[in-house]
């Protein structure tokens, strides 16, 4: 790779985990579509992205992990792992398709994501229907293998308890870290040695990605919640939008 080239590649983690450390989300969710406009392919930017976040959400599920509830934390991810293959045959085929048509489909993807977690209210309540549980993990592991945005199905699951932030964030990394390494492993037998460059890639910028994510916690620390959610959206709506009508 050429060295500007990389930078982008840097800056653009960077500034995706400074969002996810401000508000909560948002590293995929701006990073995956940038990379692709960058002219990353689709299952390169997936294999760098979920390594790169690997060693973080470890970090953080060893920091947490007299939270972590691992009764829920199980069924989730044998859920979840279940159908990551799914999302793995799906991304098979959006690779096959032209670079546009990949930027069109992450737009509007990334549009629909926005638009649930805008008008989807969640109240927290102590008993959830079992099928909500299903119908979270099941569509986050399609997500995840697909394009490496499985969490808004888990976020909206985990903001129906009534639990505390510990115990939220414990959840959250716990079944993130278990994921991973199915996800890669699959991404290499889908594709092969060409898949590891951007595996190395993903692990060298790890703790750039750490980095970024804690000056967005102290980000978050100065300014209010809502002001930091309507700059997160604004930019993601753009960024959609860029993606949408961008050749």
């Amino acid at each position: 790779m050429q060295l500007e080239f990389i930078l982008f590649i840097g800056s653009t983690l960077f500034l995706g985990s400074v969002l996810q450390g401000a508000v909560g989300f948002a590293y995929g969710l701006f990073a995956i579509p940038v990379l692709v406009w960058l002219g990353v392919p689709l299952n390169e930017t997936v294999a760098l992205m979920s390594v790169s976040t690997l060693i973080q959400v470890l970090i953080g599920a060893y920091q947490l992990r007299a939270d972590i509830q691992w009764a829920e934390v199980l069924p989730a991810t044998l859920i979840r792992v279940s159908t990551i293959p799914l999302g793995i045959g799906l991304l098979i085929i959006l690779s096959t398709l032209e670079s546009h048509q990949i930027k069109q489909f992450l737009g509007l993807f990334l549009l629909a994501v926005l638009l649930l977690q805008m008008l989807w209210r969640v109240e927290p309540r102590d008993q959830i229907h079992p099928a909500w549980r299903w119908l979270a993990f099941s569509g986050s592991g399609i997500m995840h293998g697909m394009v490496a945005m499985g969490g808004p199905p888990v976020v909206l699951w985990v903001m129906a308890h009534r639990w505390t932030n510990r115990q939220s964030r414990a959840f959250l990394f716990a079944l993130f870290s278990l994921a991973v390494p199915v996800q890669l492993a699959l991404l290499y037998l889908s594709f092969g040695q060409k898949i590891i460059p951007p595996m190395l890639t993903g692990l060298a910028f790890a703790p750039l990605v750490a980095a970024g994510s804690a000056l967005g916690v102290r980000l978050g620390n100065l300014m209010t919640t809502a002001l930091l959610r309507q700059v997160a959206f604004s930019l993601l709506f753009f960024i959609a939008f860029a993606s949408i009508i961008t050749p």
